[in-house]
């Protein structure tokens, strides 16, 4: 979202981002040509009402469930509990509405694929233009609101690890899923949404589920090569890659030529990182060393390990770079890197495959568990299951992908 909003901003368009911070660790973008309005969604009343922190909330799912059928829904219900609770603030917080009043007239809203809240927010500054944009592929409820049809027969839905090529069950259960994410929608968001709507904002504006069907145009961040068939509409884009290309600044590009220079690895370089919304920090003692023992005794490689938290002595894994952020895109683009090690999300997968980079996914939550599915069907990757997170099984699985010639 805040490389499309710097995109049009680059072109002269005037650019105005609104942005609610749920966690003290929120990072602050880098915007070079955009407005930004943050407002503090820490409230006492976000607080009172759920006894819940959204990070909480995404770290539980993702390291402390499972992959059976029936935590799928578990899943989604907290996914699904998330967005209705930053929705629910937005609108209970009326001053939003009264600060952006005094901004001056918008032409057109881009609105996240959550944050169904800004539809009314739109509607009542006099906005009718909107575009829907989703971080990844035509994810739940968009298609369903959309009017597109959506077959559960060959069309998987959400986060349901399966590809386009189902057995009974797995229709079935791709059935339920659809089912249980539109009804979820329907009660914690449409329905809370037009009951809190008409009391704090303008009763004239209309139902929800009437302002998500007149969307004009819907943004997908997907590679349609590694999308499945599906019935689609021209106004249902892909917009993946906007920002493979970008570079870091120049003092991140000194200090990574550096640190790669130093590698004693001739051979190649693998990449392990869990992306920005999985605290590796919370990583078992017993996972993180059998990590790191996996990674010390492929000594032909080079490590770069991307990791939270406490730090790890450095001297014990020689060909370890123990980071806790990386350059992802520029390392991928830049260097000899043979495998990345990655948590499965669409940015990562969409980036391994432009660059033609074998994936090892271990998948933890959300679209995830979908998106590994995508790249074992293309032969660009495979997955490891975080229960089976053992010495021999990671080994196993970087031999294998090395050893692979596609």
């Amino acid at each position: 979202m805040y490389r499309l909003a710097d995109i049009l901003g680059e072109r002269g368009h005037n650019v105005t981002i609104l942005n609610y911070k749920l966690t003290e660790e929120a990072a602050k973008p880098r915007l070079k040509y955009c407005n930004e309005v943050i407002f503090d969604a820490r409230s006492d009343f976000f607080k009172k009402i759920f006894d819940l922190k959204t990070e909480e909330f995404l770290q539980d799912v993702a390291w402390n469930s499972t992959n059976s059928n029936l935590d799928y829904f578990r899943k989604l219900y907290k996914f699904l509990c998330l967005g209705a609770i930053a929705n629910i603030f937005f609108l209970h917080n009326k001053t939003m509405l009264d600060e952006f009043l005094e901004m001056e007239k918008f032409d057109l809203a881009i609105i996240y694929q959550f944050d169904t809240a800004s539809f009314a927010l739109s509607r009542t500054l006099g906005i009718d233009k909107v575009i829907w944009v989703s971080t990844s592929y035509f994810l739940d409820p968009m298609p369903w609101t959309s009017g597109i049809s959506t077959p559960a027969s060959h069309v998987p839905s959400g986060s349901h690890p399966v590809t386009d090529h189902m057995i009974f069950i797995e229709r079935v259960w791709n059935l339920l899923l659809r089912i249980f994410f539109e009804l979820g929608h329907y009660f914690l968001n449409i329905r809370y949404y037009n009951m809190v709507n008409s009391y704090f904002y303008r009763p004239d504006i209309p139902d929800l589920s009437d302002l998500l069907s007149s969307v004009d145009l819907y943004m997908l961040n997907s590679n349609a090569f590694l999308e499945y068939p599906r019935p689609i509409a021209n106004n249902v884009i892909d917009i993946s890659g906007l920002a493979y290309m970008d570079e870091p600044s120049g003092d991140i590009i000194k200090k990574w030529d550096y640190i790669m220079r130093q590698t004693k690895s001739q051979i190649g370089t693998i990449i392990f990182s869990l992306g920005s919304v999985i605290d590796s920090s919370l990583m078992s003692s017993f996972l993180k060393s059998n990590f790191l023992d996996s990674f010390k005794a492929l000594k032909s490689h080079t490590f770069i390990m991307r990791l939270d938290g406490e730090k790890v002595n450095g001297s014990t894994y020689p060909n370890v770079i123990f980071q806790d952020w990386i350059p992802q895109r520029y390392l991928i683009r830049r260097f000899k890197v043979d495998v990345l090690i990655t948590h499965g999300g669409y940015n990562s997968i969409s980036e391994a495959a432009y660059f033609g980079l074998p994936t090892i996914v271990i998948p933890f939550c959300g679209d995830q568990f979908g998106n590994v599915k995508r790249q074992e069907k293309l032969q660009t990757g495979i997955s490891l299951e975080k229960e089976s997170l053992t010495k021999g099984n990671i080994l196993s699985a970087l031999d294998r992908v090395l050893a692979d010639d596609k």
